[in-house]
């Protein structure tokens, strides 16, 4: 659906590097049913005692919903997208800003090109903006940034460049009230970047976020990008052992930045890369051939005592039609993976998406598929909470 380090060379050794998987307990907080939301990919906000997300589809009209579910597991749908012109099909975190939610929708609003929305926590739903496909920027795939009482954002197509292909994408700003600026149009190809989709990052005054396409090699880059429109492609992945296709937000870990890619590595199955401000990359990890460990990796990392824990949404076994139903896994600075959890897509989900969050001493994420036999038999997906 959708889409800084120790440098030198890299054994091979020192990229598969990784531990048998350890015991930790799951539970299951909530499983969809389909008129509650399905397929959740975003990752989730955590205030008190609930957890905030978003569904990509179900809900009253079947194009998503805003939910809630308290630690207990009882789930609350605040608002049905799909109804008119308020946007649908968000694959997108909220961020928490003054008492009141935010987010990007994929679709819908007055043009089917996705919105920017307000949602208060007790559901009333605002529009604040809808994207129109031309310089403004079409398909709000990725949540927002809020930084100096403003949000940023991106798209994933629209713009000024790439016209041929509807547009690479944009960096917006937004505020609280609606008032929308273009910061910078994607020109794609060998250039800088194209089809941005995941939430930007603050490190200063500078936004930093990775493009799942173009750069030197077409195969994504790491950009970093000032709020006044200057553009600078950090690294651009070459698309075999560096990684391809970073799918994923970048996150600052002391001086360096780092990211995730869905595919490349040393065995093509995706890669944890860790850049410095000046650029150089190095592999921190690549999954290994046989799945094991999980492979393509779609979510950012999050750091909790020291260690970085990511989910990849394949791999670990053989199940889910022989793809692996994916895992949540744990990265040491030195590059030593293990398996935290591996899914068996049953009722306890499959394929997990979006960042993890962690709040006292639990890990919490969702899967957007298993949990039960609905939608269609492969399950509407699952919020769950990991203890490592």
């Amino acid at each position: 659906m959708k889409y800084m380090a120790i440098i030198g060379a890299a054994s091979l050794a020192a990229c598969v590097h990784a531990t048998p998987a350890h015991a930790a307990s799951e539970q299951i907080l909530y499983r969809f049913s389909g008129d509650d939301g399905a397929n959740p990919y975003a990752g989730l906000v955590k205030r008190g005692q609930a957890l905030y997300g978003t569904t990509y589809n179900g809900g009253k009209y079947g194009a998503g919903t805003v939910y809630r579910v308290t630690l207990a597991g009882r789930e609350r749908v605040l608002h049905d997208f799909g109804s008119g012109q308020d946007g649908a099909s968000t694959a997108n975190p909220l961020i928490y800003l003054d008492g009141v939610f935010y987010g990007t929708t994929y679709l819908g609003g007055n043009a089917g090109l996705g919105t920017v929305f307000s949602l208060t926590p007790d559901g009333a739903e605002t529009v604040l903006y809808s994207f129109q496909g031309g310089s403004d920027g079409a398909y709000g795939n990725a949540g927002l940034l809020a930084a100096n009482d403003t949000l940023y954002g991106v798209t994933s197509a629209g713009g000024t460049g790439c016209a041929t292909q509807g547009g690479c994408g944009t960096v917006f700003s937004i505020t609280p009230g609606g008032t929308y600026a273009q910061i910078y149009a994607f020109k794609g190809a060998l250039s800088d970047g194209a089809n941005p989709g995941v939430p930007l990052i603050a490190i200063g005054n500078t936004l930093y976020s990775t493009t799942l396409y173009g750069g030197a090699n077409n195969a994504g880059t790491v950009f970093s990008i000032g709020t006044d429109g200057t553009e600078n492609v950090l690294y651009s992945f070459g698309g075999a052992h560096d990684g391809r296709y970073p799918n994923a937000p970048v996150r600052q870990v002391g001086h360096l930045l780092y990211t995730t890619t869905e595919y490349g590595g040393a065995f093509g199955n995706g890669a944890v890369a860790r850049l410095t401000s000046a650029g150089k990359e190095h592999v921190a990890y690549a999954f290994a051939a046989n799945g094991a460990n999980g492979f393509e990796a779609n979510s950012g990392l999050i750091m909790a005592n020291g260690v970085l824990y990511g989910t990849t949404t394949g791999g670990g076994q053989s199940g889910c039609g022989g793809y692996g139903c994916g895992v949540v896994y744990a990265l040491t600075k030195d590059g030593t993976q293990s398996v935290v959890y591996t899914f068996q897509g049953g009722n306890d989900g499959a394929q997990p998406w979006g960042e993890l969050i962690y709040a006292d001493g639990v890990l919490y994420g969702v899967t957007t598929s298993g949990g039960g036999t609905g939608c269609g038999g492969s399950g509407c997906g699952t919020v769950f909470a990991i203890t490592p």
